[in-house]
């Protein structure tokens, strides 16, 4: 059996009726992911790995009312295993996850009035793979992360307070 992400079958789940549906198939084939419900009740879907196992920068929105995806900006660095958190003002917070060259440092934010993504804060130390967010106020939400490696124990806690979040 072929992995999920490349069976190229999407399907809606209802909760009330407790039955899927299939929908529109993703412009770009993807696994891990991720999927975050915006303000006006579509889905952003960002990165993930493709069919080759390679990160790739693509975002997509789908449209539940019409049931189909569409491309949106892309990320300026491929990643996967990373979060993405809706923040109060609407934008989303894309952080952390893997990419090439192991773990990324960086975070983007997506402006879901013009489907762009604009660079965001770096981290100061190693990649963060193992993620965890909460938004606490409409502009500041807390980043923190870890992971172990034979080399190396990794954790920061860090308070995002910007502006434009």
């Amino acid at each position: 059996m072929l992995p999920a992400f490349q069976r190229q079958r999407r399907k809606l789940f209802d909760p009330v009726a407790g039955t899927f549906t299939a929908t529109s198939n993703m412009s770009t084939s993807r696994s891990t992911h991720t999927a975050t419900l915006l303000s006006d009740g579509k889905v952003l879907v960002t990165g993930g790995i493709d069919n080759t196992t390679s990160p790739i920068a693509s975002a997509e929105l789908f449209d539940p009312a019409t049931g189909k995806f569409t491309q949106t900006g892309a990320l300026a660095t491929p990643r996967f295993q990373h979060t993405a958190t809706r923040l109060n003002s609407g934008s989303v917070l894309v952080a952390g996850g893997v990419s090439f060259g192991g773990g990324v440092n960086s975070t983007e934010l997506f402006d879901p009035n013009a489907g762009t993504f604009s660079a965001g804060l770096l981290w100061r130390r190693c990649g963060r793979r193992t993620l965890r967010r909460c938004l606490v106020t409409d502009r500041c939400c807390w980043l923190a992360s870890g992971f172990e490696s034979p080399s190396a124990v990794c954790c920061r806690i860090v308070r995002c307070c910007c502006q434009h979040y």
